[in-house]
């Protein structure tokens, strides 16, 4: 099963495209599925939101979200490219994988800071969140967005978690 989540909402660009998303998701959880044609409706009761997209303009806005939502965003690896607006950016706690790689290849930071929207001592790491140097959400109702290009370390801990999970239910092929 792919997870618990009671509801899941899907908006692709491409209708054909998030219908076939649906059909696999709806075979992988017992989760209720609506697929949307606007973004907005998507987001509009989302808990939690992932975005995965080469847009080059944002296509999340802050007033599409609601309180307490976190975002996972993936996409949008240029300077010059966003998926979140600087008043989502601005509003949200930020958690990224890398600073070096967030303050040199993220739109979705470099622009709301060049528009003093918001401050670089805003930006936390994920190590520092989860070895508990950095406090995680403040308030209850914060928007929290965790913005990530991918580091080596966390595809290697992904591969390790998967191998880990296939020894332990006599899973996979073992290839010499």
């Amino acid at each position: 099963m792919l997870c618990a989540l009671s509801e899941l909402h899907i908006w692709i660009r491409t209708r054909l495209y998030a219908d076939r998303f649906a059909e696999w998701a709806n075979d992988e959880t017992k989760a209720a599925i609506r697929v949307h044609n606007f973004v907005r409706e998507a987001l509009a009761e989302a808990d939690i939101v992932c975005r995965v997209t080469a847009a080059s303009v944002p296509i999340v806005e802050r007033d599409a979200i609601q309180a307490e939502c976190h975002l996972n965003a993936v996409g949008s690896f240029r300077p010059n490219v966003r998926e979140l607006n600087s008043d989502t950016m601005a509003q949200c706690q930020l958690i990224v994988d890398s600073r070096v790689s967030a303050l040199s290849e993220f739109g979705d930071v470099l622009v709301p800071l060049k528009e003093n929207k918001m401050s670089e001592a805003s930006i936390a790491q994920l190590r520092d969140v989860v070895m508990s140097q950095v406090g995680g959400r403040t308030q209850t109702d914060e928007v929290t967005v965790f913005k990530a290009l991918g580091l080596a370390v966390e595809d290697l801990t992904a591969a390790r978690t998967v191998y880990d999970r296939a020894i332990e239910q006599g899973v996979g092929s073992k290839i010499e």
